[in-house]
């Protein structure tokens, strides 16, 4: 840069005075700092993307290929995206950079260009690849007029291809808006899709297209957690979409799992995403399908969302489900197809928490079926056994520690005779013949194992000790 004089505005004394460059030992210029460089390297830059002409091959590779994707020039394209706000690209400049763009956007491995890129966009010494598309980049590091420039250069050809693969799977632009929780780039993705697609492709290959696991976008929003991200999608759909189609494709549609949004946000805790569907499921669907499709809808494995919340121990998601399920649901419901519900393996949500080994989940449980069931239905249900034989306090008896174990010692006791308790608890054996007490030394549980001893101690004949416990 500064090799040609003549275009320079300030002399070097004069860029010394400002405090953009300092002289090295031998008289040379050089920037104070690597950012004042990068900017002016980046304005240079704008100037080419808005009124090159006739920019060669090789340049534009160079842009598209380094400048534009590798970790070490990422403020360059900070500067850029700035000076881009501000400018308006010719069609000619567009036109020269669409053959590019398409071909750092197809998947490949850039195996020089992003060993030293990982998520976060940092530099890494690491010699791990990555695959990541050009848009991609853009969209990660929430460069939105990149993302413009990038869109606004291609044909309409070239955008179908990279949109809507004729196998939909994740790599496509459409899901990496998605999935980077980019609004403003998803915004721009729209608008070039409202300019370049019609409404059925839109329809069709945007907004309903699957990828491999039956999912729309709006399966893979709910999963992600990102709640501005599913209403941007909602309120394009209500553009575009009919009553029906949101119905039965957004809040109804299942994935290859049976799963619904409903059930992948319960799954992944996603609470705010779960009140949304909810409150739009309102909005848009029938009582009966509410109540049948969403909260009693079941996946493919026969568990509801109230099962997901119980397994995987998410107290909050459950106790809003309980609410709503009061709210809409007949006493009989909420006990036959919640509370003593059994999916595939034949595990209710209270079995499915013990597992778990959430203490919190499983008292919240406990304490809603004594509100709920009688007497006969807790002994008879909530401590039969389940999959492979085992009751929930097998389970407890393998995975959680001995003041859990002794919490439900003191359930049981309140609902059970010294009898059933015996032949419920201390003497029954699962599929294997195995009692607590082979399960908590099997899993070196010795706390728990002591725990069991004493309560055998204190219930059983030394007989009945002898033939079941050694």
């Amino acid at each position: 840069m500064f090799e040609n004089k003549r275009e320079l505005s300030f002399s070097t004394e004069d860029l010394t005075r400002i405090g953009i460059v300092q002289l090295s030992s031998e008289g040379k210029p050089h920037f104070i700092h690597r950012t004042f460089a990068e900017y002016y390297v980046a304005d240079c830059l704008e100037n080419l993307l808005t009124e090159g002409n006739n920019t060669s091959e090789e340049l534009l590779t160079f842009i598209l290929h380094c400048i534009f994707l590798s970790a070490g020039y990422r403020m360059i394209r900070v500067f850029v995206d700035g000076l881009l706000s501000k400018s308006n690209p010719s069609n000619k400049v567009l036109k020269q950079f669409e053959k590019g763009i398409w071909n750092f956007s197809i998947p490949r491995l850039y195996m020089s260009w992003f060993r030293d890129f990982n998520v976060n966009h940092e530099t890494s010494s690491s010699c791990q690849f990555h695959y990541l598309p050009l848009i991609e980049v853009a969209l990660l590091e929430g460069n939105i007029n990149i993302i413009g420039f990038l869109l606004d250069s291609l044909h309409i050809d070239t955008f179908k291809k990279m949109l809507l693969p004729k196998q939909m799977s994740r790599d496509t632009i459409w899901y990496h808006a998605v999935l980077s929780n980019n609004k403003q780039g998803l915004q721009k993705l729209r608008e070039c899709a409202e300019k370049k697609l019609t409404a059925e492709e839109i329809r069709n290959k945007v907004l309903l297209a699957t990828d491999y696991g039956g999912r729309t976008v709006w399966h893979l929003v709910a999963e992600c957690g990102s709640l501005e991200i599913l209403e941007a999608i909602w309120v394009w759909a209500k553009e575009k979409l009919t009553t029906e189609e949101i119905n039965n494709k957004l809040l109804l549609g299942t994935d290859n799992a049976g799963k619904t949004a409903w059930h992948l946000a319960a799954k992944w805790c996603h609470l705010e995403i779960l009140q949304m569907v909810w409150e739009r499921a309102k909005e848009k669907l029938t009582t009966e399908e509410i109540n049948n499709k969403l909260l009693l809808g079941t996946d493919s494995d026969g568990k509801t969302a109230w099962h997901l919340a119980a397994k995987w121990g998410h107290l909050d998601v459950l106790q809003k489900i309980w609410e709503w399920a009061k709210e809409k649901l007949t006493r009989e419901e909420i006990n036959n197809k919640l509370l003593l519900a059994t999916y595939c393996k034949g595990k209710t949500a209270w079995q499915l928490a013990a597992e778990g080994g959430n203490s919190e989940v499983l008292e919240k449980i406990w304490y809603w079926s004594r509100e709920k069931l009688t007497s006969e239905e807790i002994n008879n249900k909530l401590f039969a056994t389940g999959d492979k034989g085992r009751t929930f306090w097998h389970v407890a008896a393998q995975r959680w520690n001995f003041e859990k174990l002794l919490k439900v010692w003191n359930w049981a006791k309140e609902k059970l005779t010294t009898e059933e308790i015996n032949k419920k608890l201390l003497l029954a054996t699962d599929y294997k013949g195995r009692t607590v007490l082979h399960l908590a030394a099997e899993w070196a549980n010795l706390r728990a194992l002591e725990k069991v001893w004493e309560k055998a101690n204190e219930n059983l004949t030394t007989e009945e000790i002898k033939i079941n416990c050694y």
